[in-house]
């Protein structure tokens, strides 16, 4: 079957177009606790909104196991997630397996939470302590909490902060702060990178921790046409070339 390369590039781009609906739709996915991922910092945490609230708790990364992702493969596949809390007053469920509603997070905080990965999540990764860990979960709850003034160890009386100390604690806080000031100082920083963050949340029973991880940001389908429109150009000229007579070619 012949097809014109002006039809078969709207095609592509109709696909690339139907991909990119379907990531950004409305997914549930089942979940169940693993481990923590690069291990914890055992941790006393206050929320100055909740007059105020005290928890101690222990700070870093999760390992999800996932199941199930609504629609196949949803903006999350695999078989298991990097998470992290981004609610104080709430557990982690450990012992059950959990469904939860999946969309990429537009919530007030997001895009802070966004530079903060784009920055600095590869960082975590490649250290892969316990430190580097808790120092993210910290960050992310300085973002998240209403009163955010760009730092985990300050008490101002609003907000979110550490109070505990000791080496890991005063390491973790250390390593937070000073990526919370980067990230207040220069707006630009991590404003564009390959993550996009996504919340987990749970709408039932209260005990339940909403989450987020990250999913690298799909390539876009304008550019998915250019590079589409770029194979199909050459491809045609070696065609071209192909029919052309050797003398022709010899010249």
């Amino acid at each position: 079957m012949n097809i014109s390369y002006k039809s078969l590039t709207v095609s592509l781009g109709a696909v690339a177009l139907a991909c990119a609906a379907t990531t950004a739709s409305a997914d549930t996915v089942d979940v169940k606790y693993n481990s923590a991922q690069w291990g914890s910092v055992a941790s006393t945490i206050h929320d100055h909104n909740q007059s105020p609230y005290s928890i101690n708790t222990n700070a870093g990364a999760f390992n999800m196991a996932i199941d199930n992702p609504v629609p196949s493969p949803g903006i999350l596949s695999g078989s298991s997630i990097i998470a992290w809390c981004v609610e104080l007053t709430e557990f982690l469920n450990t012992s059950s397996t959990v469904t939860y509603d999946v969309s990429y997070a537009t919530q007030a905080w997001a895009a802070d939470v966004t530079r903060l990965f784009n920055a600095f999540y590869n960082d975590v990764v490649a250290a892969g302590t316990n430190v580097m860990s808790a120092a993210m979960q910290y960050a992310i709850w300085e973002l998240v909490t209403p009163g955010n003034n760009w730092n985990v160890s300050n008490v101002d009386g609003v907000g979110f902060h550490v109070s505990s100390t000791g080496t890991g604690v005063n390491a973790a806080k250390t390593q937070a702060d000073a990526w919370l000031t980067d990230l207040k100082n220069d707006s630009d920083l991590g404003a564009t990178g390959k993550y996009r963050v996504v919340s987990l949340t749970h709408e039932g029973a209260p005990g339940t921790q909403d989450l987020i991880t990250i999913s690298e940001v799909p390539l876009p389908g304008a550019a998915l046409m250019f590079l589409s429109a770029l194979g199909i150009g050459g491809l045609a000229r070696r065609k071209s070339a192909a029919a052309q007579p050797a003398e022709a070619l010899a010249a």
